[in-house]
């Protein structure tokens, strides 16, 4: 991401719950069908969050996007490693 993608991230839009949601369950390794079912929503529906919260972050796939969810402080690290 460039310097001028993450100042119009700051200043731009933010990501909704739902893409957070989204973003941590691919963080995890989850599938889009396993995120789904764990957070009761549709597949389609998660893969449509993480399309989106990867675009808001400028990023070319969703692992990138989670990389730099990471990076910003939107995805808490501590939060993805298992007890």
């Amino acid at each position: 991401m460039t310097a001028s993608g993450l100042r119009e991230l700051l200043v731009g839009d933010k990501l909704t719950d739902g893409e957070i949601a989204a973003l941590h369950g691919a963080a995890l390794g989850e599938t889009a069908v396993q995120t789904g079912e764990r957070l009761h929503l549709a597949a389609d529906t998660i893969r449509g969050y993480r399309k989106t919260g990867a675009a808001k972050l400028g990023a070319r796939s969703v692992t990138r996007a989670v990389v730099v969810a990471i990076a910003m402080g939107v995805l808490n690290i501590d939060r993805l490693v298992p007890d």
